[in-house]
């Protein structure tokens, strides 16, 4: 299989199970919010805020080496199921070939690939398509259904220091719906067990999801959702004003670095409410307090903001 055959199957997938995933979000309960951890040190960080960018990142830049990069293997599969699956794929990548003329491909690529020799240069082969999908193709954009995991603020915002974005779950479906560009929120699928995929016995769709939104359990403390951009790695993404709703500062941000936050919030169009985390006195925990800099916030005048 060529590279941009194996490629475009994979981008169909994905925009096949973005569907899936939407079907599925329909029919389960979303966060009100989702967060994006941020730092003060980091000057990209801030354009979120002061441009209304998102940054979809590759996810070769992740800090999970297992991240979208779980192997699927090509070593394992019987004459039929070769020759269908192959069959299918000839057709994908030229749908004006006839059924007949796919098959007979398939057949003559099965003649070539019995060898052990031959299924190592397919399964090398499928590896540097993934290679190039986590470097160029697919961007990810992170979120997180859990404000309150004291390690994601010591991971993702510099040790309680920098800030914490708070995303109006509904707004920001709607604008992905209305965006025209292959965008889609899913819950990430956490796992003790490693997956092992057979490509011959796996649909394109599951692969996808299986590749893409699939971590070890040691990662669910984070409940991260993400939103797949095909064609999008390292890219950013304007966003209206009205779905970023909340920024909550660390426990521990440097007072400087809050001044310029309430300058940055009181400068933007749309009102946002600001919070500032407080260590719990009495339990290994954060709580929220309202910071009023201006006129009042929309939201009301609650001194704590819920932990969802």
């Amino acid at each position: 299989m060529t590279k941009s055959t194996g490629s475009e199957n994979l981008r169909r997938a994905i925009g096949e199970h973005m569907e899936r995933v939407e079907r599925k979000g329909k029919q389960m309960t979303d966060p009100k919010y989702l967060y994006k951890f941020r730092s003060f040190r980091d000057e990209n960080h801030m354009r979120i805020l002061t441009h209304n960018e998102m940054f979809f990142p590759s996810p070769d830049k992740f800090n999970d080496p297992f991240d979208c990069c779980i192997p699927v293997s090509y070593q394992n599969f019987t004459r039929n199921e070769f020759i269908r699956y192959w069959t299918d794929s000839y057709k994908e990548d030229s749908p004006a070939i006839s059924d007949h003329v796919a098959r007979e491909r398939a057949k003559n690529f099965y003649k070539m690939c019995r060898t052990p020799e031959a299924r190592k240069v397919i399964s090398e082969n499928q590896k540097k398509i993934m290679r190039e999908v986590r470097s160029n193709e697919v961007g990810v954009f992170s979120l997180t259904a859990n404000l309150n995991s004291i390690l994601s603020w010591s991971h993702y915002a510099d040790s309680h220091r920098g800030f914490c974005i708070g995303f109006y779950t509904g707004n920001l479906k709607v604008f992905l719906e209305k965006s025209g560009l292959p965008l889609e929120l899913g819950a990430v699928n956490y796992t003790k067990e490693y997956p092992f995929i057979n490509a011959y016995k796996t649909s394109m769709v599951e692969k996808t999801k299986r590749v893409l939104q699939t971590k070890s359990i040691d990662w669910e403390y984070e409940n991260e959702y993400r939103i797949l951009r095909i064609y999008g790695a390292n890219k950013s993404l304007k966003i209206p004003n009205g779905i970023i709703r909340r920024v909550i500062l660390g426990c521990q941000v440097n007072p400087k670095d809050k001044i310029e936050m309430i300058r940055i919030l009181k400068s933007r169009a749309g009102r946002i409410s600001l919070f500032q985390a407080k260590q719990k006195e009495d339990s290994f925990g954060l709580r929220f307090e309202l910071v009023r800099y201006g006129t009042k916030p929309k939201e009301d005048a609650r001194r704590k903001v819920r932990e969802t």
